[in-house]
């Protein structure tokens, strides 16, 4: 399922989304502003969301131009506590920096950046999120058992 950015999705939308067979992913376009210390750049970029992966959100920073889009895992909670406070440690920094804005810090040991979106759209992305696979519901679909069972000899 995917949709443009600014559409918030109909409840019946999703339900049909998922109830066809292999339906199990989205992608949302968003506009994403980069901040820098000159003019900040519109760039588009893309929230991916699986339902075989529920604890995270892809954001992909699409380069024009470069043929070289980056990717980042981020954490669902952390996406969504982002949009009500301050949140996340270390290179990963989400929070309302107004009513309409969300910032996205990300950073490592080559550089920094600072990423502005709508937060309109961000909060209609974790709606189909949740529409797909409701907050709290997330079922690790690999027992620790199994898990552990690939790791070792």
């Amino acid at each position: 399922m995917s949709s443009q950015a600014g559409e918030t999705p109909t409840t019946a939308q999703a339900e049909r989304a998922l109830s066809a067979e292999g339906i199990g992913a989205m992608r949302r376009k968003v506009r994403t502003v980069i901040l820098t210390a000159q003019d900040p750049i519109a760039v588009e970029s893309i929230l991916e969301y699986s339902r075989h992966d529920p604890l995270v959100v892809t954001f992909v920073l699409c380069l024009p131009g470069s043929g070289n889009d980056r990717r980042w895992v981020l954490a669902r909670d952390l996406l969504a506590e982002g949009l009500r406070s301050a949140a996340g440690l270390s290179d990963v920094q989400v929070c309302s920096v107004a009513p309409e804005q969300v910032l996205i810090e990300l950073s490592n040991r080559s550089g920094y950046v600072a990423l502005a979106l709508h937060s309109a759209d961000v909060r209609a992305f974790l709606h189909q999120c949740d529409l797909m696979v409701p907050d709290g519901r997330e079922i690790v679909r690999q027992s620790l058992d199994d898990f552990l069972a690939t790791l070792l000899p």
